[in-house]
């Protein structure tokens, strides 16, 4: 019910209320007339054309106060989920669009478009990478074979020709049944993605380059601790086990996806298979702090002449992998939106 708005009486109004149409109020019978309740006479005064336009944009204004009610038959999910995919698209609309196919001076090659970014319907080369892996952790469990499918500078120095093939092998090759099980997962996970939306070639070169970074990085390390002075390093190195550079591929992969997905986008995060949810940035530091802290402990233990530490130095070369996965990203990166 209505209550009569000159501020002297609260008469509740049980019947139809009166209502000026010189000030727009609402009012009893005794202060029905302009007199008896002080008009103002607002309408009068003010021009019809900017009272039109006061009440559409009262109108305007709930409209979208209606807008943004949460609607009864949607759940906080879908919500969640409309406001993510609506980012998303104004994420994709302020990034620069891609170089266009232009011909360059060399044919018919395009200027600064990667010719082998292209979509993909099927994950092939995923399911290839997973099939290798698993042949060639088969085969290294037989004893002979180790020593030409895993990489070491001693092999390569003595029998160049016949273990260069191991720069590549060492890529499919895992340590151990864990490492086995972990690459599947990284490779069913993060390198289906990506083969499906920037093709099969794209994701065997990220995979290799990363692995060979990975190798290079290994290499290095043993060159160095043949030609330094610390007689317990260089003994350690020379000895040092047969190398897997798988490590180094699947982080290139994992580097490259947090890099997608966006580094200031929070996510699921599966720590030694427990789910933690952080930013996408945070996973990327946590990755890279565990390589440095391992080899950071190893050069300790080197220092202290302890057994073991040159597994635990290993660890280094796998930054490797890891700047490979985010030079590609900074490469093609921008190049990948129109393929999304």
């Amino acid at each position: 019910m209505a209550n009569c708005s000159f501020p002297e009486c609260d008469e509740v109004l049980n019947y139809l209320p009166f209502r000026c149409r010189y000030c727009g109020g609402t009012y009893c019978k005794k202060h029905r007339l302009p007199e008896n309740h002080k008009c103002s006479f607002e309408l009068q005064i003010q021009p019809k054309k900017e009272v039109s336009q006061e009440l559409k944009h009262l109108k305007e204004e709930e409209k979208k106060s209606k807008n943004n009610q949460i609607p009864e038959d949607k759940s906080y999910e879908q919500i969640d989920k409309e406001m993510r995919n609506y980012i998303r698209e104004q994420e994709r609309a302020a990034m620069p669009p891609p170089p266009s196919r232009t011909r360059g001076t060399f044919g018919s090659r395009s200027r600064g478009y990667s010719p082998f970014i292209s979509r993909s319907s099927k994950p092939i080369g995923t399911y290839s990478l997973m099939g290798l892996s698993t042949l060639f952790f088969i085969l290294s469990q037989i004893q002979v074979i180790p020593e030409y499918i895993l990489l070491n500078l001693n092999t390569l120095r003595f029998e160049f020709l016949t273990h260069f093939p191991s720069f590549f092998t060492a890529i499919l090759t895992p340590n151990g049944l864990i490492s086995w099980i972990f690459t599947l997962l990284i490779l069913f996970w993060s390198g289906k993605v990506i083969e499906m939306q920037m093709g099969t070639k794209f994701l065997l070169t990220l995979y290799l380059l990363s692995g060979i970074a990975n190798g290079f990085a290994i290499i290095l390390l043993q060159s160095i601790g043949l030609f330094i002075n610390i007689p317990f390093f260089t003994a350690m190195t020379y000895n040092l086990n047969l190398y897997s550079t798988q490590n180094g591929a699947y982080y290139g992969l994992m580097v490259f996806i947090l890099y997608r997905i966006g580094l200031d986008r929070e996510m699921r995060f599966y720590l030694y298979f427990i789910p933690v949810r952080m930013k996408a940035k945070y996973i990327l530091y946590f990755m890279i702090g565990i390589q440095l802290i391992y080899g950071g402990f190893g050069i300790v233990r080197i220092l202290l002449e302890l057994e073991g530490a040159y597994y635990i130095l290993s660890s280094l070369p796998q930054l490797g992998g890891i700047l490979v996965g985010a030079y590609f990203w900074k490469k093609f990166g921008r190049q990948i939106v129109n393929f999304v």
